[in-house]
């Protein structure tokens, strides 16, 4: 039988960990009737809800009323359509009215779920009859929300819950304490600058904006910090602003109505005693997501700050704010914001439960703050703990490691090990240059990472302005290296590190005792050039050549990579730069990026042996390049040429030699050369490049300034096939000398492969030691196009030169001499005055009709000729008994 005991008449809300009173909920009169204006009222926004301001707002609470050990649970309030399965508690006539009854039944165990205020956009899984599945959730909401105006008013709405589990009608009254869902968010002032005082006189936040937050209740019967779910909607973090524009999911908040003056702290530990000045705008925040190891892509909060030392002000813009990357359910976020004229320091400070401000708990850990600052190459700090001015190895027992310096945004860490810092009296301590990792380092920020051996850890963002370039050496025993650089005065000061260990300078002067340095013991070894011109539009080192101005062979010898770009030395002419380096293996990409305005690369890697590959962007930012004679001469290694490598050198007009004897190259791109249309010749480019076996379609396609083609493709042995039109639109070719010549694994040439360049007059040797080659009888015609025997040479006027044209083809053949298929020189129109010449025995000789010298003085008729070739002239002008057989 049912026990009429009234569950719900209250006498008093608190807020947990306020005081020790709670909400009293007493089976004192069983018919108490509430006011029906009280039921669902709306409020006004609550600003900080306290004990003392909660019975401002209403409640809103659920029950769920099971058995011991069962699993299922029915709702302890009716449901209506205004509240469903909930009441509401609202404070008037100094008591907690409900609009709903309720009565214990025995036997049975309750649980409650409430929240405030009541008009949240909460809801209760009353649908299901699972009690693990009744959870309360909370929707639409504000990710941000000011707490109050600088007036007071208040303008945010706190949001409070609680839980209460295993009631039963032995327990008769239940108790309700509140827990605060949302983080608090306060900024607070302060400078350790003690010469003048600091006048802020504009701080600005900028915070997620039109953002919504979704809360979760994790657990049947528990409000649980770090376990219930959140969820944020419409904000689109931005870990990595470098200009407030970029910030377009954030609203400023201005948090300071006039400028102020900030009072002097020792150091944080003062500041966070009461001294630091709070600002009088904060913040509600919704929650974070959890997330096990919060980073800045978790939350990247901005700030701008303008503040006045004296006669001096400074304005700083979209300044990020350190170590701020979550906001926890229940707790207060403290920034402390230390500003000082060369400093903006944050210091995070987590506050579980509001109301205990005096009992500040430092969530991180930290126990030490550290300050660093660049000092030519190297970097100097200085440690501060918070208890303790300035901490030294004589007053301290723990040893301070820098762990890792990332550039921000990356991954990228340029140190090349933990340090443990060597402390003076003073806290103070140098990073010196050789323990950064100088193929890593680029200008810009820094975080450097600082731990002690008992978990405390710090972080401390730098920017570092300082260039590198670097190469890898493998020296032996005893080798004098000089550095590849030009001695004299420096643009910038210099300094050379010469492995993990040695350094020489900097140095604003290189001499030619300075730029050496003697390798005692051998082995690979990491060499880096360092500069503080980190402009790359202006000189930042002298002139680098390991050519020219050098003369030791061995430190050419030692280059095994070029590893970064070469630093800025405006140079325009790189002839030999790299030239004889026998051992250098790779380049990077970058190498001649910030030398734009060079304008030759002749002989660049004139016999790099070892250069196993070239990148496709190489000279992608050398658009003034004009010549690339020998660029790659000798380099028997290469396997490959990118098909992009000259894309962007639109000036260039010299590829003569470029790579001459690259012999492991197998292969010729279609659009090599696509991008080069003011080249005039193309002269031993492919020159004893032995391993080609196919030349891209179109490679010369766009080439339509070229005069000469000469020795382009001479001792390709591999090469079997040309393509069809590879000259078709090289219209103002009048030169085409040994250009197929010991290529000897041809069998054939293509009709029309010569038709298309009517002013070409030179064709010597173009098919010379072609020993297979057999069938290339129409090469030079084609007749579907009107290029016949009778016009191909009828209005050259000139003596046509194929002296050597076709010498010792067919020699390798196993196709009989009758089925050759080979060009007949008589059966071709010239005009009258002109004919052929070539040469025999150093002698030019000329076939022509009429005959100009008449024939017996210069062919010896009782000589045969036709033991290593072929007649040139089937029906010859006649010379005795046997026509001439070149």
């Amino acid at each position: 039988m049912k026990r009429p005991l009234l569950l719900i008449a209250a006498a008093a809300v608190v807020l947990a960990a306020c005081t020790k009173n709670d909400v009293v909920i007493s089976d004192a009169d069983p018919m108490i009737e509430f006011d029906a204006p009280f039921v669902g009222k709306s409020v006004k926004a609550t600003g900080d809800l306290t004990t003392r301001n909660i019975q401002e707002q209403s409640l809103r609470i659920w029950g769920d009323k099971y058995r011991a050990g069962e699993s299922n649970a029915s709702d302890v309030y009716s449901t209506n359509a205004a509240d469903g399965a909930s009441t509401v508690l609202s404070y008037a006539k100094d008591r907690w009215l409900s609009n709903k009854y309720a009565y214990w039944t025995s036997g049975y165990l309750y649980d409650f779920t409430s929240v405030a205020p009541a008009s949240v956009n909460a809801s209760y899984n009353t649908s299901s009859a699972t009690l693990s599945e009744r959870k309360l959730t909370i929707s639409d909401i504000p990710v941000v929300q000011l707490i109050k105006e600088f007036d007071g008013t208040p303008v945010g709405d706190d949001i409070l819950a609680a839980t209460n589990t295993g009631k039963s009608i032995a327990d008769r009254t239940v108790s309700v304490s509140l827990h605060h869902l949302l983080s608090r968010f306060s900024i607070y002032l302060y400078t350790t600058f003690r010469q003048q005082t600091v006048d802020v006189e504009s701080i600005k936040i900028y915070l997620p904006k039109n953002s919504t937050a979704e809360y979760a209740q994790a657990a049947h019967g528990r409000i649980a910090s770090g376990t219930d779910v959140w969820t944020w909607n419409g904000f689109t973090n931005k870990p990595d602003a470098t200009d407030v524009s970029e910030l377009a999911d954030y609203e400023s908040y201005e948090l300071l109505r006039y400028g102020r003056a900030i009072p002097y702290c020792e150091d944080q530990t003062e500041a966070a005693s009461g001294r630091a000045y709070c600002t009088p705008k904060e913040f509600f925040i919704a929650p974070t997501p959890v997330v096990e190891t919060p980073t800045p892509d978790d939350l990247q909060l901005y700030m701008d700050i303008v503040f006045e030392y004296g006669y001096t002000t400074k304005t700083l813009k979209g300044v990020k704010i350190q170590d701020l990357h979550s906001f926890r359910q229940g707790y207060q976020t403290n920034l402390y914001v230390r500003v000082d004229p060369d400093l903006i320091l944050f210091d995070v400070v987590n506050v579980l439960d509001w109301n205990t401000d005096d009992n500040i708990v430092d969530t991180h850990g930290r126990s030490f703050l550290v300050n660093v600052a660049q000092n030519g190459f190297n970097i100097d700090g200085r440690v501060e703990t918070l208890g303790n001015r300035f901490v030294g190895a004589s007053t301290t027992p723990l040893v301070y490691t820098l762990g890792s310096i990332i550039r921000e945004g990356t991954t990228v860490d340029i140190l090349r090990a933990p340090v443990e810092l060597d402390l003076n009296s003073e806290g103070r301590f140098t990073i010196p240059a050789t323990s950064l990792d100088a193929s890593k380092i680029e200008p810009g920020k820094y975080i450097l990472s600082f731990s002690t051996q008992q978990g405390d850890t710090y972080t401390v963002p730098l920017d570092y302005d300082v260039v590198a370039m670097q190469m890898t050496l493998d020296v032996s025993d005893g080798l004098e290296f000089i550095a590849p650089i030009t001695a004299g005065m420096t643009p910038a000061p210099t300094l050379f590190i010469w492995d993990e260990t040695e350094t020489t300078g900097p140095v604003n002067e290189i001499t030619d005792e300075n730029r050496k340095h003697t390798y005692a013991t051998g082995g690979i070894k990491k060499f880096s050039i360092l500069t503080t011109q980190t402009d790359y539009t202006k000189k930042q080192i002298n002139a680098f050549n390991f050519n020219n101005y050098i003369s030791d062979w061995d430190s050419r010898q030692a280059l095994k990579s070029m590893d970064s770009h070469i630093l800025n030395s405006e140079q325009t002419d790189l002839q030999y730069i790299l030239a004889g380096c026998y051992n250098l293996e790779s380049v990077d990409k970058d190498l001649f990026r910030y030398l734009p305005n060079a304008t030759s690369f002749d002989g660049v890697f004139d016999y790099c042996e070892s250069l196993k590959s070239i990148p496709e962007d190489l000279f992608a930012y050398n658009t003034q390049a004009t010549s690339f004679h020998e660029s790659f001469y000798y380099c028997t290694s290469l396997t490959s040429i990118p098909e992009g490598l000259f894309r962007n050198n639109t000036e260039v007009t010299v590829f003569d030699g470029t790579f001459h004897y690259c012999s492991a190259v197998e292969s010729i791109a279609a659009d090599l050369f696509r991008n080069n249309t003011k080249v005039t010749a193309f002269i031993d480019t492919f020159n004893e490049c032995l391993a080609i076996k196919t030349i891209g379609d179109g490679l010369f396609d766009n080439n339509t300034e070229v005069t000469e083609f000469s020795g382009v493709f001479h001792e390709m042995e591999a090469l079997t096939e040309i393509p069809v039109d590879l000259f078709r639109n090289n219209t103002k070719v009048t030169k085409f000398s040994d250009v197929f010549s010991g290529c000897k694994n041809l069998t054939s040439a293509p009709e029309g492969l010569f038709a298309y360049c009517p002013d070409a007059y030179v064709f010597k040797r173009i098919f010379s030691n072609c020993s297979k080659l057999v069938d290339f009888e129409n090469c030079l015609i084609a007749p579907a196009d009107g290029i016949t025997k009778d016009n191909r040479f009828a209005a050259v006027g000139k003596v046509v030169d194929i002296s050597g044209f076709a010498s010792d083809t067919g020699t390798d053949s196993s196709v009989h001499p009758e089925n050759y298929s080979l060009p007949d020189f008589t059966e071709y129109t010239f005009d009258i005055g002109y004919t052929w010449q070539y040469e025999r025995w150093g002698t030019t000789l000329i076939i022509g009709d009429p005959p100009y010298y008449g024939c017996g003085a210069f062919i010896n008729i009782n000589e045969p000729q036709f033991a290593n070739g072929f007649c040139l002239f089937k029906d010859p002008v006649e010379c005795g008994a046997q026509p001439y057989v070149y």
